[in-house]
Formats: structure tokens, C-alpha cells, sequence
């Protein structure tokens, strides 16, 4: 039970007191709608969580394949651009041999140097690439992750 004071008048002339008495219970019935709709926010957040996952997983998938077959095709260039320096290396071989009999001018063996050292700066830039393949290879199927305790 409550009393609830309303008003004193006395001081000013009117000598009224009022008051009230009730009961102190506060009843609110549960809304329903209000409920639904937490439970539908929460199942939409789910599934926007789930969506999220499902795309990064795909990504990640993705960018394996992609490395992947990145590498692979550095693996056929480095093996075909092996086997150019190595024939420009027997030209250049030939060439300086014939040069040495007289069969062919400088300027022969000149040219079969070129290419040589054109086929070996080849080479080494594809070297290069499939080491940078490598390491993209690794990082897409999840290398470099370290556990924030294992780092400490």
C-alpha cells in the first residue's frame, strides 16, 4: 500500500490535506510482437553471420585456386625458359667454335651471346616470380597465422 502526499495548503490559508492510498502492484503483461521481433533480428543477424562466413570461405577457396594454378604455370615457364638458356647456351657454344675456325664473323657469335644472356635474364625473372608464386601459394592456404598466446 502506498501513501502518496498531494498537498499541503495550510501555510497559505486553506487548511485542506490530501493524500491518497493504493496498492503498490505494476503489472505489465508481456508484448508479444516486441519479442518476435528480437527473435526475427536475431535469426536475420544469424544468417547475415553465416552469409559472411560462407563468402569469406569462398575467398579463401578462390585465392588457393588461383595461386595455385599461378604456380603451376611458373613451374611450365621456368622449366621451358630452362631448357631455352640451356640451347642458347650451345649456340653460343657452336657459334664460338665456329668463330674459332673461321667459319662465321663476331658479329654471329655476338648475337648467340644476346640471346644467351637474354635467355638467362628470362630465366631469372622467372625464378623470381615462382618464389613470390611460393609465398602467395603459402599464404592463401592459411600460412603466416599464429595463435595470439603461441606469439607471446
Amino acid at each position: 500500500m502506498s501513501v502518496n502526499y498531494l498537498g499541503n495548503d495550510y501555510l497559505t490559508g486553506n487548511r485542506t490535506f490530501s493524500f491518497s492510498l493504493g496498492p503498490l502492484i505494476s503489472w505489465s503483461f508481456p508484448n508479444m510482437a516486441v519479442a518476435r521481433s528480437r527473435v526475427a533480428q536475431a535469426n536475420a543477424q544469424s544468417a547475415a553471420d553465416l552469409a559472411g562466413f560462407d563468402g569469406a570461405v569462398l575467398n579463401a577457396l578462390k585465392e588457393s585456386e588461383q595461386s595455385l594454378s599461378a604456380y603451376g604455370a611458373g613451374l611450365e615457364r621456368r622449366a621451358a625458359l630452362t631448357e631455352a638458356e640451356r640451347r642458347a647456351g650451345n649456340a653460343f657454344r657452336l657459334a664460338d667454335q665456329r668463330y674459332a675456325t673461321g667459319a662465321v664473323s663476331y658479329l654471329d657469335v655476338l648475337t648467340a651471346q644476346t640471346e644467351l644472356l637474354n635467355a638467362r635474364a628470362a630465366l631469372t625473372t622467372a625464378e623470381q616470380q615462382l618464389g613470390s608464386a611460393r609465398v602467395d601459394v603459402f599464404k592463401a592456404l592459411g600460412g603466416g597465422w599464429e595463435d595470439a598466446a603461441a606469439a607471446r
